[in-house]
């Protein structure tokens, strides 16, 4: 949102919705603080997916952290394809919203 702020795609009102509807959201969500636990998970999640799937480190995070912290009936929701797609090969349940 910020950059689409900066390259004045949307409005300073809007860019502000965005943050306070997100700061809400965030109330609900259930996070996993940044261990080493998670980044050892994240570090394997490279070494396994990332130079033949084209994994990035901040989404071995995401995707890590997830693992640690989820149940086996939740779903990890993501926009990225290559993501969702690694996501599907770790066993997850994945929901792409702009794919529905």
């Amino acid at each position: 949102m910020c950059r689409r702020y900066r390259q004045k795609e949307i409005t300073e009102d809007n860019f502000n919705n965005v943050l306070n509807d997100f700061e809400e959201q965030m109330k609900t969500f259930n996070t996993e603080s940044m261990s080493s636990v998670v980044l050892n998970e994240a570090e394997r999640l490279m070494t396994k997916y990332g130079r033949h799937y084209g994994l990035r480190s901040l989404d071995a995070l995401h995707l890590g952290a997830f693992q640690l912290l989820s149940d086996k009936d939740w779903f990890f929701v993501c926009a990225d394809e290559t993501l969702c797609m690694v996501a599907e090969k770790c066993g997850m349940q994945v929901k792409n919203p702009l794919a529905e």
